[in-house]
């Protein structure tokens, strides 16, 4: 098993919430969402090392939840869509010249990012 780098993923990914919060509460909305978004990811590379299932790549580990947790385990459907679409909200964020993230939308992400975290934890 995995348990200390399933446990530092944790830290990091509880870190990157905590900075993604910190932006957010600055007005660093479109930044906030990219830490979110890793939050998010680091937990769901823990949680997948619980099934001893690595990978490097993000469509990967999006791909490793959907069919060992959503599929297997019960995972909250509409909780991983809200993963995979704040993973395409960031790519966007972080590769287009227009800032056009409100407060509002980086709130719900927040909110998001949080829900999804407690989702993950329910299967560690």
């Amino acid at each position: 098993m995995h348990k200390k780098e399933i446990h530092d993923f944790r830290i990091k990914a509880q870190r990157k919430l905590d900075s993604g919060k910190l932006l957010y509460e600055n007005g660093y909305y479109s930044e906030s969402i990219t830490h979110f978004f890793y939050a998010m990811l680091l937990t769901a590379k823990a949680l997948l090392l619980t099934k001893d299932y690595e990978t490097g790549k993000q469509k990967g580990i999006l791909d490793g939840l959907n069919q060992y947790f959503v599929h297997q385990e019960g995972f909250n459907l509409t909780i991983y869509k809200n993963f995979a679409r704040t993973q395409d909200l960031r790519q966007e964020v972080d590769y287009q010249a227009q800032d056009y993230i409100s407060e509002e939308i980086a709130l719900e992400k927040m909110e998001e990012c949080e829900e999804f975290i407690a989702e993950c934890e329910k299967f560690f």
